[in-house]
């Protein structure tokens, strides 16, 4: 019985502590309700099939030289098509993209370190127009620095005409 109280000791003290340091993370956790992940919604192509699609620009700050929108068909210069590729597979592979298939539009924001995005596009075929509206929740955990985030998605060709319009909610 000797030995037994220093093992109930250290196994007592043991649940003390991993108590406060649990309690501690708790505590320290950020309250922020925003979603883990950003959200699409509108005939934006995310997927095909299962494999996730990432959209991969030649460089960061491409929309900089678009502060009011970029729209890449296979009307634009070919140099603006160059700026892309595209991986059908979930980032294993990446290849040039087809513009007779597929559309690239994309908006600049500034959005504090936690944030998240909804995508939305909506569409009004009847007057070959579309509106891309960004709805942007931030976290006020005290990181107010700001960030460049480009906002690429990927449509289907038949878009190609459309005007389109941008709205940052």
């Amino acid at each position: 019985t000797h030995n037994f109280q220093p093992t109930m000791k250290k196994a007592l003290l043991f649940t003390v502590g991993l108590s406060a340091v649990l309690m501690t993370t708790v505590s320290c956790k950020k309250n922020c309700n925003i979603p883990e992940e950003d959200t699409f919604s509108g005939p934006i192509i995310t997927e095909v099939g299962d494999q996730k699609i990432i959209i991969y620009p030649a460089s960061g700050g491409l929309l900089g030289s678009f502060p009011n929108g970029m729209h890449i068909t296979a009307n634009s210069p070919q140099t603006q098509q160059d700026w892309f590729e595209v991986s059908f597979d979930g980032g294993v592979t990446r290849q040039a993209l087809d513009f007779n298939q597929y559309n690239i539009i994309g908006y600049g924001l500034q959005v504090k370190c936690d944030a998240s995005i909804d995508r939305a596009l909506t569409t009004n075929p009847m007057a070959n127009s579309a509106l891309y509206t960004m709805t942007v929740q931030e976290c006020n955990d005290g990181c107010d620095e700001l960030r460049s985030l480009e906002n690429y998605i990927l449509v289907d060709d038949s878009m190609a005409n459309y005007s389109i319009a941008f709205q940052v909610q």
